[in-house]
Parts: structure tokens; sequence; C-alpha cells
């Protein structure tokens, strides 16, 4: 289900929420559970409650659906992200560490 924010016939913003299925590999999913996959609002939109009102939008839909979990996933150093997901009632579960390795440090050194 795609959420839309209109100025005149410009869309400002979006909010996308996904059928999560279940399955032996996703251990976020379970039985009635979507994800807030995308969201997104055009920089001059920012600042004036759009996102907040497509999410809120969204979650009453969702519970008027009959779902009864909602998971989103944002990289914690976005600042904005981290500061503004939680106002939702979102909270973390999981972490993800990665590292980039500069791929011409294994050129460097002779095996």
């Amino acid at each position: 289900m795609i959420w839309l924010a209109f100025e005149g016939d410009q869309v400002i913003g979006s909010n996308g929420f996904t059928l999560q299925a279940e399955s032996d590999t996703d251990m976020l999913a379970s039985p009635k559970t979507i994800s807030l996959s995308v969201a997104a609002a055009k920089s001059q939109a920012r600042g004036r409650g759009i996102s907040t009102i497509l999410t809120w939008q969204g979650l009453e839909q969702m519970c008027k659906d009959g779902y009864e979990l909602c998971f989103t996933d944002w990289i914690s150093p976005n600042l904005p992200a981290a500061r503004h997901w939680p106002k939702f009632g979102f909270q973390n579960v999981a972490y993800r560490l990665s590292k980039r390795i500069d791929p011409q440090i294994a050129w460097t050194r002779s095996a």
C-alpha cells in the first residue's frame, strides 16, 4: 500500500507498506506483519509534518486491516531518521554491522 502526499499536482511525500510473509529465514516477520519499506519527502516538504501524517494514516489503515506488527529499517547514523521513527513506537530489535574494505588493499601485499 502506497500513501502519497500532494501539493497541487506534485507528489511531495510518500510512504510504502509491504506485506511480510512468514518464512523460515526472515526472523523479523511473523503472522500479521507489515513493513514500512519506503518513506520519502521532497526537501521543500521536510519539517512540515508530511511524513508524520503519512505514517500515522498508513499505520491506522494497517491496524484496521488486521495487521499487528510493523517494522522498518534505517541506517543508524542517519540522525533525522533515528529521531523520527521512534516517535511512532518503532524500537530497535536488531543491529547490522558492516565494514567497507578497500579492494585495492589485497593488491598491495604479496600473497
